[in-house]
Formats: C-alpha cells, structure tokens, sequence
C-alpha cells in the first residue's frame, strides 16, 4: 500500500494540534473513553496528556478536521521500551470520530502523519 504523504509537507489534511484544540481533544477522548475504556477517568490526566502534547513537551498529537471541526486524533508520546534507555515515540491513542470511520480515509492518514519523517525530527 503506498503512503499517503510527501516528505516534504506530510499528509494532506492531517495536522499537528494547536493549544486552542485543547478543549476539542478533551471532547473527542471522552468520547473514545465512554466508547471502549476498561478503566475509570482522571479528567486531569487526560488534560495533562494533551498538554504535553499540544506544547510538545514529550509528545505531539496530530489531528485531522471535517468541515473545521477535529473528528480524529493520533497522540504519539516519548518513553522507553523494556530493554533500551533510548526514547522513542509511543502511540497513546488512535481514535476517530464513529461518524467519520466508513466512507473516509481518517484513521489511515494519522497513521501514515505518525510514520512520517517529520515525527522522527520532534
């Protein structure tokens, strides 16, 4: 399957989540919460998260938009696996809207933006 992006500019449509989304992202990961958690909520943690990743401090979030509004959102965060102190990027969640999954390419393009050399540079 080929890639969706450019190495020069990414993937068309996908972008990289601005402080003013904060509170649309809080919106769309309560929603993924009540969709599919086995867990109970820390409000605060989830908008502790999406800080860390709007201000890029050890995380990015790249979102994508319908008619201006973010209906899907990949968060990629900095951490080590079991047998390296060498960090790389962790998906933390990979969610879009249910009224944007048939019939639209979404999910595919954040996780081609979240493969793309542009991560790798963060």
């Amino acid at each position: 399957m080929k890639p969706l992006y450019d190495m020069k500019t990414g993937v068309p449509g996908v972008d990289c989540a601005p402080r003013e989304a904060e509170a649309e992202l809080f919106a769309l990961l309560m929603l993924m919460h009540n969709e599919m958690a086995l867990f109970s909520v820390d409000p605060q943690k989830v908008v502790d998260s999406i800080k860390l990743g709007t201000e890029q401090k050890g995380g990015i979030i790249w979102v994508v938009r319908h008619d201006g509004h973010i209906v899907g959102s990949i968060g990629l965060f900095l951490g080590q696996d079991w047998y390296t102190k060498d960090d790389s990027f962790f998906e933390r969640w990979h969610y879009v809207h249910p009224d944007f999954r048939k019939g639209t390419d979404y999910a595919r393009r954040l996780i081609d933006q979240a493969g793309t050399p542009e991560v790798d540079a963060i």
